[in-house]
Order: C-alpha cells, then structure tokens, then sequence
C-alpha cells in the first residue's frame, strides 16, 4: 500500500503544481481566453468527467480481472501527462476546450479504476484509516504542489511547470501499476 499512497502523493503534488494558477495561465496566454471562456472550459471538464467517469466505471465493472483494470487506469495517468504537457502550447480557445475534455475523460480512466482496486486491496477492518491516509496525503500533497508551482512558473515560466507535472502524472501512473500488479498478484 505505501507505493500506492506514493503514487496519489506524486499525483496531487503534480496536479496543484499548476491547478491554483491554471486560470492565470490561460488568461495570460491563450489568445481570446477571457474569464467567461476560462469558467466555459471549467464547465467542460467536470462536466465530462461527471458523465465519462460513470461510463468507465460501469464498463470497467463488467471487466473480469484486474490486469486489464490496471491497464486502463496507466493509460489514463499516462494519456493524462502527455496531455497536460501539451496544455502548455495550446493557442486557441477551441484547443482550450478540447485539452480540458480529453483530460476529464482521461482522469475518469484512472479515478474509477483507481477507487474499485483501491477498495479491494485493503482491509475491511481499516477502511476508515485507509482512506483517511489518503485523503490526508492527496491535501498534504496539494498543498506542497500550490506552493512549489508558484514558485517555478515565478522563476521559470508555465511551460517547465506543465512539463514537471506531465512527467510526475506519468511517474505516478507507472508507480500506481507496478504497485498495484504487486498486491494483486497477476
């Protein structure tokens, strides 16, 4: 479990490298975006991810075995940090919107798959300790993340910050399936 627990501290450290500042960054750099596009493309990921993470979640539950669970939550990490890089050139408000719906969806890959092995793996007995492990180490994590992101996009720039944290979600993710093939046992 200390891998996994490593693998969310990784990942919420790299999503609040940036998240806290997103809205500076795509005010600031991508041409047209203005408060009503930004809250435009808000809209469209949480949006999407609402509908698409049900979606995973029901399919994934008709899946037998937890090899290819495990597959499909990398592949979303994986998509997640290419896509989080690619953030950082986007120069049009459509590509906005289009970054922002294929990072919900990509997420939903690994949050329901993510919950269900997380779910099994632990024990009945410290089901409340667990997740509050986890939650604790996603804040403590954030926080970290808020900080040391204003910090770099300060002395260096967005595009070695969206850089950092498209290469930490897929540390993350590959940290997350080697971990949980290991507990499994596949």
């Amino acid at each position: 479990m200390k891998n996994l627990y490593l693998s969310t501290f990784i990942f919420w450290l790299a999503t609040n490298l940036v998240s806290p500042f997103f809205a500076i960054f795509a005010l600031e750099r991508i041409p047209g975006v203005t408060i009503t596009e930004y809250g435009f493309s808000t809209l469209i990921y949480f949006l999407s991810f609402g509908l698409s993470v049900i979606l995973v979640g029901r399919i994934t539950d008709n899946i037998k075995g937890e090899k290819d669970d495990i597959t499909i939550a990398v592949t979303g990490y994986i998509t997640r940090g290419i896509l989080l890089v690619v953030l950082a050139y986007v120069t049009s408000i459509s590509g906005l919107y289009l970054i922002q719906f294929l990072l919900s969806v990509s997420r939903s890959f690994s949050d329901s798959v993510k919950e269900k092995l997380h779910f099994k793996l632990i024990s009945q007995k410290n089901i409340a300790s667990s997740f509050s492990i986890t939650s604790g180490i996603t804040n403590l994590s954030a926080a970290l993340g808020a900080g040391l992101g204003g910090y770099l996009a300060g002395l260096y720039g967005f595009e070695l910050v969206f850089l950092i944290v498209g290469i930490l979600t897929i540390i993350s993710g590959i940290i997350y399936g080697i971990a949980t093939k290991r507990l499994v046992k596949l």
